[in-house]
């Protein structure tokens, strides 16, 4: 089917003839939804406790990042959504955590955004779920947040 082809670990480059592209189409979209099943990697469980801008400098030493040297993941569980705001292309969130500090039991909430809408569609206010992110230092008017 192919004439030619060739490509690395991330690309494929390959030449069909037309009276094939609509076979090789087909084959591609059948294999593509039997391995559709998503794998999300993380380095690590935390909570919203540990986060700091300290802790994120620390993460940003770890520079370049890269397809080698991936920006780290951290998993949070149990996290609550408090408010969903949709917009055209994102959804953003306001996400809450109960966490124990000094032997005292309280929320910590920060905002998240979910770039992929067809993911988030699902997810409801008072909804528990866990999240993967990557938290990153968020620079306006010389204030420092972190966001994810």
């Amino acid at each position: 089917m192919c004439i030619a082809f060739g490509g690395h670990k991330n690309a494929v480059g390959l030449s069909v003839s037309k009276e094939n592209i609509a076979k090789l189409k087909e084959m591609i979209e059948s294999e593509v939804l039997e391995e559709a099943q998503e794998i999300i990697e993380y380095d690590m469980v935390m909570n919203f406790k540990q986060i700091s801008l300290e802790i994120i400098e620390i993460l940003l030493k770890l520079e370049p990042f890269g397809e080698k040297n991936p920006y780290p993941a951290f998993m949070f569980k149990n996290v609550r959504v408090i408010d969903k705001k949709e917009y055209d292309k994102v959804d953003r969130y306001i996400l809450s955590q109960e966490v124990e500090k000094d032997s005292v039991r309280k929320e910590i909430s920060l905002v998240g955004i979910c770039f992929d809408k067809e993911k988030g569609k699902n997810i409801k206010i008072g909804d528990n779920i866990y999240i993967v992110a990557k938290p990153k230092i968020n620079e306006f008017n010389r204030k420092k947040k972190y966001k994810s």
